[in-house]
């Protein structure tokens, strides 16, 4: 379940989320379905991070 739907973090936060998550991303130039699902992945995984971080 996601933060929003669990009531963990306002709609709002969903932006800062994603915005803070993409500006630490230093991945390729090289697109490839491998480097983009491998980046979705790592996003994903910082995302969580940072929002059970940011709940403490």
């Amino acid at each position: 379940m996601t933060a929003f739907h669990a009531g963990r973090i306002r709609f709002t936060d969903i932006v800062d989320t994603v915005e803070s998550v993409l500006s630490e991303h230093s991945g390729s130039s090289r697109l490839t379905l491998e480097s983009v699902l491998d980046a979705e992945g790592w996003a994903r995984s910082r995302a969580h991070e940072r929002l059970a971080v940011s709940s403490l």
